[in-house]
């Protein structure tokens, strides 16, 4: 049975934070991201009477998302796509374990597990996303080659990817 248009708005209200997080890893511009979560709604409401459920209409918005970021970038003629096809296909992985979990308590395991890094990690964390420097900008801000902040990220990512799902796991299990 197809989804109504109701349903698949409350879908889409209860996982903007997760779908806009997922376009702005694809653009890696504010603006752009909310473009993408505007243009996934109104393509959404169109669709929803061919998506079957709910959990195939978390599926469907992923890659909707993933196509329309792109569209976005060849669009405006911006930077290549920063993020492999591997990569994004590994995340989705990740994202669809993710569904599971409200929006709300995803960001709440994520703001604890940042206040669990080191200083470091957090200021890494800060100029990566919040002021949405690239890897070499990090490294001539912070004196550091290159290598040295890749290597710190992907470190630091992993122990938020460990810390969120502990996090997630104790919440569920406290419930």
């Amino acid at each position: 049975m197809a989804l109504d248009k109701d349903t698949a708005i409350r879908l889409l209200m209860r996982d903007s934070d997760k779908l806009r997080a997922y376009a702005w890893m694809i653009l890696r511009d504010d603006h752009l991201a909310d473009d993408a979560l505007q243009e996934l709604g109104l393509i959404a409401i169109r669709k929803c009477d061919e998506i079957t459920d709910e959990s195939h209409f978390g599926a469907w918005c992923r890659i909707a998302t993933r196509n329309i970021s792109h569209d976005l970038v060849r669009a405006r003629k911006r930077a290549p796509v920063s993020l492999s096809d591997s990569l994004l296909d590994s995340l989705d992985q990740e994202w669809q374990e993710l569904d599971a979990a409200p929006s709300a308590d995803v960001i709440s395991a994520l703001r604890h597990c940042i206040g669990q890094l080191s200083e470091y990690g957090r200021r890494l964390i800060e100029l990566r996303y919040r002021e949405g420097l690239r890897s070499v900008d990090m490294a001539k801000q912070l004196g550091r080659n290159v290598n040295t902040i890749y290597v710190a990220l992907t470190r630091t990512h992993k122990l938020l990817a460990e810390c969120i799902q502990r996090q997630l796991k104790k919440d569920s299990a406290d419930e």
